[in-house]
């Protein structure tokens, strides 16, 4: 009597690549996790920066209105208050924060299940299609951010085989710049 296709014992080179797939989805979820965590500092630091601007160059100003300080220096602070309300108000540090980390607590909860799951086909495939949900809603990749946390990521496992090349000017550039087409 043929066993069905559901019944049957998987063999050992199904096996490898099943467990392959759950491993790259490991380490996907994980290195995703690094990326939105780094890309939320970015933009609370960002925020809390321009909080500390607006609210030192506004104050000043209206210190050297009241104390009779020249005008001069008083105009000069508002406009940088102005500048700096403007900058947050336009790019939404603080909105943007809240996005990636959002996005990151999902992807926490997706390596949650990764983990707890049976490592079977099925579930293979619906945490996959569970991370390309996530993966829907996230902004573009900065392409250098996202092979900086790669390589964070196969530290923590001690993969160093699996490194790519970094340099400073990348690093530097990593949450400005994609380096779209770069291929390290």
């Amino acid at each position: 009597m043929q066993r069905s296709e559901e019944h049957r014992a998987n063999t050992p080179s199904e096996e490898v690549e099943l467990e392959d797939g759950f491993y790259s989805l490991e380490f996907a979820a994980r290195k995703s996790i690094r990326y939105l965590t780094k890309r939320k500092r970015f933009f609370d630091n960002w925020h809390y920066l321009n909080v500390a601007v607006t609210a030192l160059s506004g104050s000043g100003a209206f210190a050297s209105l009241m104390s009779g300080g020249t005008e001069t220096i008083a105009k000069v602070l508002t406009g940088i208050t102005a500048i700096a309300s403007s900058l947050d108000l336009a790019v939404g540090f603080s909105k943007r924060g809240k996005q990636y980390d959002n996005l990151q607590k999902r992807f926490s909860d997706l390596l949650i299940k990764i983990i707890q799951s049976e490592k079977t086909k099925e579930s293979l495939v619906q945490l996959e299609a569970e991370r390309l949900q996530i993966e829907k809603d996230e902004p573009p990749t900065l392409i250098a951010l996202d092979i900086f946390c790669h390589n964070e990521e196969c530290r923590a496992q001690n993969k160093l085989d699996s490194l790519y090349q970094f340099g400073w000017f990348r690093r530097c550039l990593m949450h400005w710049w994609s380096f779209e087409g770069w291929s390290p």
